[in-house]
């Protein structure tokens, strides 16, 4: 990309493939750790560019049309992002924040870039907002409301400059920003209540064989979302956490009951008694009967 500085306030960037030119980004610095960046590209042959940003950040991009990929240092895959979409991500001091442009997409996307510092300011007092925070650099999405499509084309098109330029901007860009991250409490919100409850069913039929096929399908989500929401909201993936469960209930079964070790390795839904007593030395370091034996000596 060749760089070009249009004042303290603007920077505009031309993106080549070779020596055609395939799109331009310019961003607009409104002051108190806040930025707009306005990309447009289009290429026959896909491609990739960076960015190092100089300090933590909330990033929020709205794509207008097409589809691009993001990643950054923190995050090991590329994020897809599609149109009429708007997404959320962290990144940290000095991160390289990777752009790719796919082969004959057009592509428009409008980004703000707020200090993570400021940005957790604004939002601390928003209630629950704590769950979406706590995601670090985790992406968030969601589709994005006509009103937001209407703030987005009105930051593109303002032609007011000077101080009331940069005061319309703000005002519009925190507006968008706080629509965004406010209906994203709400959906973490609404995950918090899915896990708990399908968490609860798990523990109640613990004997059960349990599929990702039919939890996802009581979820009304996909295997890869649940697995992803069972990680924020628990630290396990859903069959670690339907594990950690059944070994949790078999040490109470261990302790205060004098059911044999097959019988409490199918009442916690193990397949064999091998199989729990293998789970079981993984988990505890020693065997179940073992276990037992322990108690007993004290």
């Amino acid at each position: 990309m060749i760089k070009k500085n249009i004042g303290t306030s603007l920077k505009k960037w031309e993106i080549k493939n070779d020596q055609n030119s395939v799109g331009t980004i310019v961003r607009k610095f409104l002051g108190k750790g806040i930025s707009i960046s306005h990309s447009k590209s289009f290429s026959m042959e896909s491609m990739e560019s960076s960015v190092v940003e100089k300090e933590s950040l909330a990033n929020f991009v709205f794509l207008l049309s097409g589809e691009l990929d993001l990643k950054h240092d923190r995050c090991s895959t590329w994020q897809n992002m599609r149109q009429s979409n708007a997404y959320l991500f962290f990144s940290e001091d000095r991160s390289n924040i990777r752009r790719r442009i796919n082969a004959q997409v057009s592509t428009e996307a409008l980004i703000i870039k707020i200090s993570r510092n400021i940005f957790h300011t604004l939002m601390s007092d928003v209630e629950d907002s704590h769950g979406l925070l706590a995601r670090g650099v985790r992406y968030f999405s969601k589709s994005i409301s006509a009103h937001d499509i209407m703030l987005c084309n009105y930051l593109v098109s303002c032609q007011y400059k000077g101080q009331i330029g940069q005061m319309i901007h703000m005002g519009r860009s925190l507006e968008l920003v706080a629509r965004t991250f406010l209906q994203g409490v709400r959906d973490v919100q609404s995950e918090s209540l899915i896990i708990l409850e399908l968490t609860g069913y798990i523990k109640d039929h613990i004997d059960q064989n349990f599929s990702l096929k039919a939890l996802s399908k009581m979820a009304g989500m996909s295997h890869t979302k649940l697995n992803t929401l069972f990680r924020v909201h628990t630290g396990f993936s859903v069959f670690e956490f339907i594990r950690q469960e059944r070994l949790l209930r078999a040490e109470t079964y261990l302790q205060y009951t004098d059911m044999s070790i097959t019988q409490i390795a199918y009442e916690v839904g193990f397949s064999s008694s091998s199989h729990f007593s293998e789970s079981f030395r993984r988990y505890r370091g020693i065997t179940p009967g073992h276990f037992r034996k322990t108690l007993f000596c004290h």
